[in-house]
């Protein structure tokens, strides 16, 4: 892009330096001389994708690799967008601010549903051809990630292929079968050049240059990949009643996929020199992944599911990312990250370590939101001696019979000790996260979680007059791949009136209630329990003007409305209808190492809770969900304490 012209547009805009590049520790390679040239998108805004671990370890892995060259992009704002339209130019890379419509690969990153407006719009403002069926072997690579990925089906007609599973050692094979693509491709355009016959030995002029048959090769290529799905593979047949009847698979010996998984974090490459941003990210530190993955099998967490098996980083590695980290970047504070990160086997000694190692260095640490069980006077120990902000849980249930509904053993006693412990230390700001809207969920349910709000204010105003509360509500989504991918979600009205019923049993001036919005909720669902005719339904509300669903002050429920006007299908057809045990789910020939059948009666549990006490299920105790579950037959490497 010509760069005066560049300029010309960013006096233009709001935050201009998220469209720069050049910040500290980006990596620029010659683009000319690249043999393979990647893109890694990020469909939200800068300052939201550049907190982003993921893409932060593909862009290490990709630029180390000789004559790969790996850039970003994000999604422009508002008033960019309408600049680029306005000057008719294609959107294009941070690092060469080439159009995105000149590299052989672009992936993307989809780690939540509303972003998928973005995405098709990213493709269209490119110049790439948004459906699938429409691109020839001149274009690029349509390439997603990431966790909704598990159920691609909704925009698996935008996808040439989707990464199932870990992308370490998956996106080696996926840039090696682009390179060898390509070198075929050269040979045979030689060829033509030199012999006036076809590759197939008929007479005439060689065979076009960017032929769809051509492309199928690389497609056929991409599939012989463990953890790749090749959308246009299978085909799609439903039942009279609009049901999926089953997904057909185009390709024999192709049936279903099986995640990719990498089994030695140690063995895994973590990035230390990491691009300083230009602007003030979400997140702005150095995020250290210490475990992948959860052996707490909480029933409506997918992601406890789909990052089966548990693997954790050893001590010495992560205080070796920490080091070169710092010194490289400047960064000043230092996250553990983890989906459940007081599980890590020695997270007290590893703090320990961390905090005496920069005592006096102005570094913090934070460590995300634990179970309330685990928060021992020793974690809060650790976590007070650096910077104190709000304390963080997510009991996510009210009472008793939710925790044990959806298989969050805590209680309520765990609770108020772990308050206790953190406001006796020295906290002010109590921040406590709940959902409403779980399968089997009453009003008994909800004035609970205001009750558990009340009083925890109680225990805090007795050590500080200044504390506070924020107590956070989400609607329930039901995801694939976890014993509630059959329940129906609630609507939109019972939404609002289950959480005025919660505000209403507050008693407490300093409790602040926030929750999400009902309708970004109602289209979360559909996006996430989809099947591949959901894909017009996005392509409409994109056309409508849908874009950056996932910011409230973006979101417009109206032009969704709109959408699924034109659309013409019912959305309670994926929402609000309950699933039979029977039925073929959209995402079922995904993730081959998931037990359905485990998934049901993980449900059948739930409700036996729900309506017997402990119920046939749960006299038991809770049936625990495997670290080798069928099919997984990867070891998974532990830390261990020294």
């Amino acid at each position: 892009m010509n760069e005066e012209k560049l300029h010309s547009i960013l006096t233009r805009v709001q935050k201009p330096a998220r469209y720069l590049g050049n910040e500290g520790n980006a990596i620029h390679k010659d683009f000319d001389l690249a043999s393979v040239r990647v893109c890694l998108v990020f469909p939200d805004a800068y300052e939201i994708g550049m907190s982003h671990v993921g893409l932060k370890i593909l862009y290490d892995i990709l630029n180390r690799l000789p004559g790969v060259v790996c850039e970003r992009c994000f999604a422009p704002a508002i008033d960019l967008e309408a600049e680029l339209r306005r000057e008719k130019i294609p959107l294009f890379s941070l690092e060469s601010k080439r159009p995105l419509s000149e590299f052989d690969l672009v992936g993307f990153s989809l780690t939540y549903e509303l972003t998928y407006s973005n995405m098709v719009n990213i493709l269209e403002l490119s110049g790439i051809p948004v459906w699938q069926k429409d691109r020839s072997a001149g274009d690029p690579i349509v390439l997603a990630g990431g966790g909704c990925t598990m159920n691609a089906e909704p925009v698996a007609d935008f996808l040439d292929a989707a990464a199932i599973g870990d992308g370490e050692g998956l996106i080696l094979d996926v840039v090696n079968a682009v390179r060898e693509w390509k070198l075929g491709r050269q040979e045979l355009s030689l060829r033509g050049r030199n012999d006036r016959s076809n590759p197939d030995g008929s007479s005439g002029s060689p065979r076009p240059f960017g032929a769809r048959d051509d492309r199928r090769k690389l497609l056929n290529s991409l599939s012989e990949i463990e953890g790749i799905y090749v959308p246009s593979f299978f085909r799609p047949e439903y039942n009279a009643d609009g049901t999926l009847a089953r997904m057909v698979p185009l390709k024999e010996g192709y049936e279903r996929i099986r995640k990719r998984i990498v089994s030695n974090l140690d063995s895994a490459p973590y990035p230390t020199n990491l691009v300083v941003p230009n602007i003030k990210p979400v997140h702005d530190r150095i995020g250290i992944e210490i475990q992948r993955g959860c052996n707490r099998a909480c029933r409506f967490c997918q992601a406890g599911y789909i990052d089966r098996p548990v693997r954790q980083r050893s001590p010495e590695n992560i205080l070796r990312i920490a080091d070169e980290s710092l010194k490289k970047t400047g960064i000043s504070e230092i996250s553990l990250l983890s989906l459940s990160a007081a599980d890590y086997d020695c997270l007290v000694p590893l703090l320990a370590e961390i905090n005496r190692r920069y005592e006096g260095q102005n570094v913090s640490l934070s460590v995300p939101a634990t179970r309330t069980e685990k928060l021992t006077p020793d974690l809060i120990e650790q976590i007070k001696k650096v910077r104190k902000t709000g304390f963080t849980i997510a009991p996510e249930a009210g009472t008793a019979k939710m925790r044990r509904v959806i298989n969050k053993r805590n209680k309520v006693d765990d609770l108020f000790r772990a308050v206790e412990n953190a406001f006796s230390a020295g906290w002010d700001l109590l921040k406590l996260y709940y959902m409403v809207g779980l399968p089997f969920e009453e009003d008994s349910d909800l004035e609970g979680i205001a009750a558990e709000g009340n009083d925890s204010i109680e225990i805090c105003l007795r050590h500080t007059r200044r504390a506070e509360l924020n107590l956070s509500l989400s609607s329930f989504v039901p995801k694939s791949h976890t014993p509630f991918q059959w329940e129906p979600q609630i609507g939109i009205e019972e939404t609002k009136r289950r959480y005025n019923h919660v505000r209403n049993n507050l008693k407490n001036r300093r409790i602040r209630l926030k929750h999400h919005h009902p309708e970004m909720s109602f289209v979360e669902g559909v996006l996430s329990r989809g099947d591949r005719r959901v894909s017009q339904l996005i392509f409409l509300a994109v056309s409508e003007g849908c874009r950056f669903d996932e910011w409230q002050e973006h979101f417009d429920f109206s032009k969704w409305e709109r959408a699924i006007a034109k659309w013409g299908i019912d959305p309670a057809f994926y929402l609000h209808r309950k699933r039979a045990r029977d039925e073929v789910l959209p995402w079922d020939h995904l993730f081959a190492q998931m037990d359905k059948t485990f998934l049901w009666e993980e449900l059948e549990r739930a409700h036996d809770v729900a309506f017997g006490g402990e119920g046939r299920g749960m006299r038991k105790g809770p049936k625990p969900l495997p670290d080798q579950l069928p099919g997984f037959t990867e070891d998974c490497s532990v830390a261990r304490c020294s």
